[in-house]
């Protein structure tokens, strides 16, 4: 059985790898063991930060058995990475640097690593315009529909693994707060309004569970209509025109 994995015991691990294969490079140690949250199945995430890179890298590596998620970049790539990031409304390797504990000693790199990140989340998500709420409401109504109409548990399942997402992402998006994806979109949700997250896993929960969709479909209802309801009949998204194949 997998043991729970300390912070003391992650950060000498980290610090034994870090001095064996990467000792130019400043390193943070983030993720859920950072946190405070670690469960048994746990990895450790590790950002790397050197002077100069040929290009950003990420490798998956086992320390001791333990799984260990590398993230490696130079100031140049943390910064196309931060912008990409915000543009898709996430702050995760921004958030990273800035609640991820040091696994090297102070230096100016490390410093210059985590200013940069506390300026992107400083930022703050750009806000959706009228394009992007659109879309998210017509995917969230056709998802709802697609719900409310029943099926089979496997597809009511695929539905709700679509929906959940969607929905949370639209509320958070909507509300100026930063996104996610997986489990960081959850803990999201949680840090932006803890009763609505519980309403979330509630209603999800009995979705799953039982396949009782009323909950979610009155969250869906609630959280569509200060944004202009659903959107159905009446939405035109039209391709670029150079997709096309000659």
């Amino acid at each position: 059985m997998p043991m729970l994995l300390s912070l003391d015991l992650a950060l000498e691990l980290a610090r034994r790898h870090c001095a064996e294969r990467f000792p130019h490079a400043a390193a943070v140690l983030a993720g859920s063991v950072a946190r405070g949250t670690a469960t048994p199945a746990s990895d450790i995430d590790l950002v790397l930060v050197f002077e100069r890179l040929g290009h950003a890298w990420r490798e998956t590596v086992s320390i001791n058995g333990v799984a260990v998620e590398i993230f490696a970049h130079d100031p140049e790539t943390l910064a196309w990475f931060f912008d990409r990031d915000r543009d898709a409304g996430s702050g995760a390797l921004a958030t990273m640097l800035v609640e991820g504990v040091a696994v090297t000693p102070p230096s100016p790199l490390l410093s210059r690593a985590k200013a940069m990140a506390e300026a992107a989340l400083a930022l703050g998500p750009p806000p959706l315009d009228t394009e992007a709420l659109d879309r998210r409401r017509y995917i969230i109504t056709d998802l709802a529909e697609d719900l409310r109409g029943g099926g089979t548990p496997g597809e009511v399942i695929a539905v709700a693994a679509l929906l959940y997402p969607a929905l949370a992402d639209l509320v958070l998006r909507a509300g100026g707060q930063w996104s996610g994806t997986g489990k960081a979109l959850a803990r999201c949700l949680e840090q932006h309004d803890p009763a609505l997250a519980l309403r979330f896993e509630h209603a999800f929960g009995a979705l799953f569970r039982h396949g009782h969709a009323a909950q979610v479909l009155g969250l869906v209802e609630e959280k569509l209509a200060p944004l202009g309801g659903p959107l159905a009949a009446g939405y035109h998204r039209a391709a670029p025109a150079t997709w096309r194949k000659k």
